[in-house]
């Protein structure tokens, strides 16, 4: 899965390792020099698309697949990501509505719809006070993180579907199992969220905002100059402000039942905040806490497609989302008619990868490999991308990581190399660059 969303070009690709270096659960292998994603590993951050330096990665998109429904003719609605209402540029937010149902979709709803009904769902875990804490699970990478690295933690994850697979299961009650829902927002999880066997028959296609742009471009569309048509579904009112951080806990907080429930409410973002609070959960020092976990540092605002060239400041963002969006619970009485006919749960599960672990001696075979004999000879300068020379020789073993990728040995290398050539050939003279002569 993973493979499909990200994926390498191997030309440009060649033993650089940034992408391990930058990876935080290193879910990146390395055959023949070059990376290659490990998909029961891999959280879909999208880090590795923002660093790497060679642009050596690739994002899958569904652009075609919807222009193809479409053009077929196709009943095609859109679930839209409530953080376009600060990454879009508009005038008024109908004026984003009239320029999709332009491209030909046939009506475009806010994916915070969703997003209501999963407060309503939290309102109520925390009103029971069963769960010892409680994770939201919005995010498809915290999911992942919890699923695969922090298993133990598993039981804390609200059974909750995310707001886009809730919208999505709501829509096709509401508009008909043949209609295609297509989610448009900033993330990449959400690709593989999309096709998950536990609800995969909710979100037909996922697009970005990226993705959306171009073909708006490509038929010289621009939303400002649109036909203002105001959403016509409910107003999901406090709940779109679930993309900026502490969006979700303010959601739950608008609700009344959810005051005075007892918990500790705090919200977590960023990749290494994420795996600090994971590691502080699985050592018990968190309890009686409902905690909003978001990936991507700044929220989904600041998703991996959001071009940080376009010079979009989550603080300015966040405060004109805050400002704009108001603080009311939605409706209760207009949401009744979808809760009935369809479920909002979500079984999480363990899915750690079992991978085989060496023997201490194994362990040092590998390191004299790299003439590593004893601990000082461990120099754990983190080049090849793992932080100590004990890891990396756990990653060879693995088969995730090659013995070469070791630069002060292939340093080393080289340079007896070198001087053996001068030893025993002293005329010879070696030309290792445009300046320099051996």
């Amino acid at each position: 899965m993973g493979m499909e969303i990200i994926d390498f070009k191997a030309t440009k690709c060649k033993h650089c390792y940034k992408c391990v270096r930058y990876c935080e659960v290193k879910a990146i292998q390395v055959k023949d020099g070059r990376a290659v994603i490990m998909p029961d590993k891999c959280i879909l951050c999208g880090h590795c698309l923002k660093i790497c330096p060679q642009s050596a990665k690739t994002l899958r998109s569904d652009l075609e697949l919807v222009k193809g429904w479409i053009a077929a003719g196709e009943r095609v609605v859109v679930s839209i990501a409530p953080s376009y209402m600060g990454l879009l540029k508009y005038k008024t937010i109908g004026q984003v509505r009239g320029a999709l149902i332009r491209l030909g979709f046939e009506d475009v709803r806010e994916t915070s719809e969703g997003a209501a009904y999963v407060t309503a769902e939290y309102a109520r875990l925390l009103k029971e006070h069963q769960m010892e804490n409680i994770i939201t699970t919005c995010c498809p990478s915290v999911n992942d993180l919890i699923e695969i690295y922090y298993p133990e933690l598993v039981k804390y994850l609200a059974p909750v579907v995310s707001p886009m697979i809730a919208h999505g299961r709501i829509l096709k009650e509401e508009l008909g199992r043949e209609v295609k829902i297509v989610f448009l927002g900033p993330c990449i999880a959400k690709k593989k969220e999309a096709n998950d066997p536990r609800h995969d028959n909710c979100i037909d296609a996922v697009l970005n905002f990226r993705d959306m742009k171009k073909w708006l471009d490509q038929e010289e569309i621009s939303i400002e100059d649109c036909e203002d048509m105001p959403f016509t579904a409910f107003d999901p009112k406090v709940n779109r402000l679930y993309p900026v951080t502490n969006g979700v806990v303010n959601s739950v907080l608008a609700e009344e039942e959810s005051r005075g429930d007892g918990y500790r409410k705090f919200y977590v973002h960023g990749e290494t905040n994420c795996i600090d609070l994971c590691r502080s959960m699985a050592r018990g020092e968190i309890k009686g806490c409902f905690i909003e976990m978001n990936m991507c540092a700044g929220g989904c605002i600041k998703g991996p497609t959001v071009d940080d060239e376009e010079f979009i400041s989550r603080f300015k963002v966040k405060l004109d989302m805050e400002e704009r969006i108001c603080r009311e619970p939605a409706d209760r009485s207009q949401m009744e008619h979808a809760v009935e006919a369809v479920s909002f749960r979500k079984e999480f599960l363990d899915r750690s990868p079992k991978d085989p672990m060496p023997t201490e001696e194994q362990i040092r075979q590998i390191l004299r490999m790299t003439n590593k004999f004893k601990p000082e000879d461990e120099l754990n300068c983190g080049a090849c991308g793992y932080p100590t020379c004990r890891e990396k020789a756990i990653a060879v073993f693995q088969h995730k990581a090659e013995v070469s990728m070791c630069i002060p040995y292939m340093h080393e290398k080289a340079e007896s190399m070198s001087n053996l050539v001068m030893e025993t050939s002293p005329n010879i003279v070696l030309i290792v660059g445009p300046d320099m002569r051996i």
